[in-house]
């Protein structure tokens, strides 16, 4: 099954199927996932059939450079063992070769590869990025923590989400079945070229900004404006509704934290609709 290589903040690995489900893409559609992160709507899309060369994942960040290698067939499964090979088997020291490869300039073409390390070590899957050749992060790197006496939580939380061995699992079956998706590094925005020279197809798309009122990441965009902007249907999700005939997919969840006893608000999650002539539903 095609899941998501590692737990990303605002990832829609829990919401993919309710999202492709609403927005009804047909299998002959061009698809475009703008600020596709960790692709969970994309994956879920090819495993529910659809052509990979029908879909085009832009992402700003360091995802952006992982899923353009899938698509060209340039990601080398080989590599990416050596590199996850210089974890420890210890989970208690992985935090500290995590850290060192932060504190590295990695080469260009490891980019891919170290930063899916990072990005699983990240805490709460906050987003990592580069910038300057040089690996910046929204927050620290996770522990290895065992329950004491005191603490609710009973089962111990591990320095990565996941572990290496099911990244590794993870990423094969993506690199064998997404090859051919149409992916770059760049502005999603700029994509609306591609989807107005689609307008004679059918031609779809998502975008999955960040969050009004969010921090971590590093990039941004008006997404209701590209929306409005890009010459096909397209649905936004957000916190809240943008859109006549928004539908709301979740009222969230309420608890987190390594207890799992933090209170907080439940979030809310919306897939606002936008029609190819720029207007709201």
């Amino acid at each position: 099954m095609l899941i998501s290589p590692v737990t990303y903040q605002g990832g829609k690995q829990r919401l993919a199927i309710q999202i492709i489900e609403t927005m009804a893409v047909p299998k002959a559609a061009t698809f475009f996932d703008l600020c596709c992160g960790s692709g969970a709507v994309s994956l879920a899309l090819v495993e529910r059939g659809h052509d990979p060369t029908r879909i085009c994942m832009v992402d700003q960040g360091p995802w952006g450079l992982f899923w353009e290698s899938v698509g060209t067939g340039q990601f080398d499964m080989q590599r990416f063992r050596e590199v996850a090979a210089l974890l420890p088997d210890d989970p208690k020291a992985i935090k500290t070769v995590i850290e060192r490869l932060h504190r590295e300039t990695p080469a260009p073409s490891d980019v891919p590869y170290v930063f899916l390390l990072l990005q699983a070590a990240a805490i709460g899957g906050t987003a990592v990025s580069i910038e300057n050749g040089r690996w910046k992060r929204g927050s620290g790197y996770r522990d290895f923590w065992l329950p004491t006496e005191t603490s609710s939580r009973r089962s111990h939380v591990n320095p990565m989400m996941p572990m290496p061995e099911t990244i590794i699992t993870r990423v094969a079956e993506i690199v064998e079945r997404m090859k051919g998706v149409g992916a770059a590094c760049g502005d999603a925005a700029l994509t609306r070229v591609g989807a107005r020279a689609a307008r004679g197809y059918d031609a779809f798309a998502y975008i999955d900004p960040q969050y009004e009122g969010t921090t971590g990441y590093p990039y941004s965009i008006d997404a209701v404006a590209t929306a409005k902007a890009i010459g096909c249907p397209c649905w936004v999700s957000e916190g809240r509704a943008l859109s006549e005939g928004a539908v709301c997919l979740s009222k969230g969840r309420s608890k987190g934290g390594i207890t799992g006893e933090r209170k907080k608000a439940a979030n809310e999650e919306w897939l606002s609709p936008f029609s190819m002539d720029g207007n709201d539903g």
